[in-house]
């Protein structure tokens, strides 16, 4: 599989929809490729793991290595772009919004 999708239970369940269609189930997946760690092309890689173990992960090293920055210990690039955001003019109303725009990808 090349990358997986949002993590969302609606794209999972459509994953295993397609799947069960060509005989297949996420057990059966034997390799997932992460193009790049956008939350839309890594989402569901996690919950692919889990429930299939035995699936091997593969992204290159330079991509794997922001997954952790980006996306689990995210709060110290958070502030930098709300400061970055405060910098450049965004209104202080505008910024509680935009500084959690990306929490959505974060499954907590």
């Amino acid at each position: 599989m090349i990358d997986t999708g949002w993590s969302t239970t609606d794209a999972f369940n459509f994953l295993q929809g397609e799947l069960r269609d060509i005989g297949l189930a996420v057990t059966d997946i034997s390799k997932v490729i992460v193009t790049h760690v956008h939350p839309d092309h890594f989402g569901l890689a996690g919950k692919i793991k889990h429930i299939s173990p035995r699936t091997e992960l593969f992204a290159h090293r330079l991509e794997s290595d922001l997954i952790e920055s980006r996306y689990v210990k995210f709060t110290d690039l958070r502030d930098k772009m709300s400061v970055m955001l405060e910098r450049h003019g965004v209104p202080h109303l505008n910024l509680p919004t935009l500084n959690s725009a990306s929490m959505p990808a974060s499954p907590v």
